[in-house]
């Protein structure tokens, strides 16, 4: 029998070479202009509809509805995400990885997000598009065109866990899935605990079967794990590295400086008066 030869991807070579040299020349009339849209952001669709062109075709397309919908190849050009989201939820890109991807951090156990009223998933969105575009941006001249996420979840509380927090989770994971896909290496999560599972059960079903795939879970003694693919040097000191220099909302041991923040419409208006 005759060996298949496959890809870097896991496909059979023959089989995707066709498939993308067929959805390119059945898109190139429709895509837009710009180098955004290249021959590599073409392939994405077809790895995440599995070399089948008629539904990466039609993956392709919902997107680029989405992206005129929402003004995405604007997005980095206009008003920046509401600056209060990176306290409610610290987060930020760090360098490369050992192998070269890039590095996305997320301190999301200390996710503590208000009423809608305050923030609401308007805002949010705005916000994943921004992020996810940059992240796009950082990656797209790059040999590796994946990012590694770093998610520590430590001092998640269930308490914290709101509808609201919910259909945040739900439109990140739609968002990526429907129009940033075959964008993520490895999904790494360190200090899981019993808290972090169980709410984990209530929202993996958001992302894709693929995604779910690429997540590693580790408890606090993640160190030999994490090092395979970071430097120490490039990690904060919060998660066991050695760079000190972090804004100081990553940097915090504890989680008194969100007592500050307003958390309801009546606190929002309160600080406005006081001019804080």
């Amino acid at each position: 029998m005759a060996t298949v030869e496959k890809n870097e991807f896991g496909f059979p070579k023959d089989k995707y070479d066709a498939g993308l040299k067929q959805l390119l020349k059945e898109v190139e009339d429709i895509l837009p202009e710009g180098a955004h849209y290249n021959e590599d952001w073409v392939a994405r669709f077809l790895r995440a509809r599995q070399c089948n062109v008629d539904k990466s075709k039609q993956m392709l397309l919902e997107s680029l509805e989405w992206r005129k919908k929402n003004n995405v190849d604007k997005v980095l050009e206009g008003p920046p995400p509401d600056s209060r989201i990176i306290e409610y939820l610290p987060h930020g890109f760090l360098g490369k990885s050992k192998e070269g991807y890039q590095i996305y951090l997320e301190r999301t156990g200390l996710l503590c997000l208000p009423s809608p009223e305050v923030i609401s998933l308007e805002a949010l969105t705005h916000w994943k598009i921004h992020t996810a575009e940059y992240a796009d941006h950082l990656i797209r001249d790059h040999e590796k065109k994946t990012c590694l996420v770093i998610l520590d979840v430590s001092g998640l509380s269930l308490s914290r866990i709101s509808k609201h927090v919910i259909d945040y989770v739900k439109m990140t994971g739609e968002v990526d899935e429907k129009n940033y896909p075959e964008s993520l290496h490895k999904v790494l999560v360190l200090n899981a605990g019993f808290i972090f599972s169980t709410a984990y059960k209530m929202v993996q079903y958001f992302f894709a079967a693929e995604v779910r795939d690429k997540i590693r879970v580790f408890g606090g003694d993640y160190e030999s794990e994490l090092y395979k693919y970071v430097e120490p040097e490039d990690m904060p000191e919060f998660i066991k590295g050695g760079k000190k220099q972090v804004n100081e909302k990553w940097a915090s041991k504890d989680m008194s400086y969100q007592k500050t923040l307003p958390q309801t419409v009546k606190d929002l208006k309160k600080m406005e008066k006081l001019g804080k």
